[in-house]
């Protein structure tokens, strides 16, 4: 049977470190792999005891290990580190998710893994975002409703745009295509091969962009925030523009994981 492991690079709270290891553990991965993206972060002890999640702490001495200086932007830091955890990983498969997101699927996950052909060096994995209208207030950090992109059909598109407005009033603007975050998804990539790189949305081999297999069994839940406050802070986290201007930053997702392929960010 298929054997896989997940790794994030994380910056939050106890809680939500604690349920993103649980959950992925329960559903059966061999490894949580665990980069602190803060040095300091005072969740570093946390594991500790628990031999099934590896951590590791960003900080000079980690990024002298690199041999680079440490990127700027928290995708290059992304990609890098699940790059190295795919290095590290004992497991057939790995999948880069952040730590708001959990992973679900029909069946199991080593079964589904089992039926890909050995030709295939990556899986892709969808994803849904949790809507978060501004009237509702949640009970739980992880309840709500979800929506995925809009079909291609003209109606389904339509239809997409008016309940994101309905959902969002005014601040449908610090949206793309419906969302606060990505609208790609992720991949499980097959570990053991020296040539492929691991990014956050996409994976390469020798440089070139692989396409993934696109699998059904396998959906992204995202969480990206639980209130108004909590995604203003993640947004000006990950896309400052998008609160300065309100535009949108491009997604450069394979470009930025080509240059830390070749070392050059």
């Amino acid at each position: 049977m298929a054997t896989w492991s997940v790794v994030a690079t994380v910056r939050e709270p106890i809680d939500v470190l604690r349920a993103f290891a649980a959950h992925h553990l329960l559903l059966g991965a061999e490894r949580v792999h665990l980069y602190f993206d803060d040095p300091d972060d005072p969740n570093l002890w946390l594991f500790q005891n628990e031999r099934r999640i590896i951590m590791e702490s960003c900080d000079a001495a980690y990024w002298r290990r690199q041999g680079r200086a440490r990127p700027e932007m928290i995708q290059d830091r992304q990609d890098i580190n699940a790059t190295g955890a795919l290095r590290r990983c004992g497991s057939d498969w790995l999948v880069h998710t952040d730590a708001d997101e959990f992973l679900i699927t029909r069946g199991q996950v080593d079964t589904a893994l089992d039926q890909i052909a050995l030709q295939e060096a990556a899986v892709h994995v969808p994803r849904c975002e949790r809507l978060r209208p501004r009237w509702r207030a949640s009970s739980s950090r992880y309840d709500g409703l979800f929506k995925r992109t809009a079909k291609r059909r003209w109606l389904a598109r339509r239809l997409h745009r008016l309940a994101i407005w309905l959902a969002y009033c005014e601040d449908w603007k610090l949206l793309r295509m419906g969302f606060f975050s990505h609208i790609h998804g992720k991949v499980f990539v097959r570990t053991g091969r020296s040539e492929m790189a691991h990014g956050s949305h996409a994976c390469l081999r020798d440089g070139s962009p692989v396409e993934p297999w696109h699998q059904r069994s396998f959906i992204l839940l995202h969480f990206f925030a639980n209130n108004q406050d909590d995604w203003l802070r993640k947004l000006r986290f990950k896309r400052p523009r998008r609160l300065t201007n309100g535009r949108v930053r491009k997604n450069w997702g394979l470009v930025r994981l080509r240059a830390s392929a070749n070392g050059s960010i």
